[in-house]
């Protein structure tokens, strides 16, 4: 609902850089089938060794600490709730991109947990590493943010 996996994908396309997500290194099956700690641990090693990565994604678990380490840059999305909230709402009730009413109602929940946990964590790390980041609070920092790509 904040715009991450739009930001990423048009980041991705831009600077020609390879696009994984967090739910592809948790969920075997979406879900479903979720893989252990180190087996996500294995995965991001695989992902942060590599020559130019973007790692998008809501997951605050100690295993992303790797990836903020190894980030260039780090980029923060942590828009107004009512905004992620409408997002998810316009998403999955109107376009109905998620089939199952349970796991719609879920993304509200994870939006709000991101906002109230996993945020803080991500600004711990940022901190932690002295990344060079960006935390971007409004749609109109997200455009501004891409405008001074170009």
């Amino acid at each position: 609902g904040t715009g991450k996996t739009t930001l990423a994908k048009k980041l991705s396309k831009y600077f020609n850089l390879s696009l994984y997500t967090t739910d592809q290194l948790v969920w075997r099956k979406w879900r479903v089938d979720k893989r252990s700690d180190e087996e996500i641990k294995k995965k991001i090693k695989e992902i942060v060794t590599g020559d130019a990565w973007i790692l998008e994604g809501v997951h605050g678990w100690h295993w992303m600490e790797e990836a903020f380490k190894e980030a260039e840059f780090v980029i923060i999305l942590c828009l107004p709730f009512w905004l992620t909230a409408y997002r998810i709402f316009r998403r999955e009730f109107i376009e109905k991109r998620t089939n199952k009413f349970q796991n719609r109602l879920l993304l509200f929940k994870y939006a709000y947990i991101y906002k109230n946990g996993h945020f803080p964590r991500h600004k711990r790390f940022v901190s932690l590493f002295s990344k060079k980041h960006v935390i971007l609070k409004s749609r109109k920092e997200v455009g501004g943010f891409l405008f001074s790509l170009q």
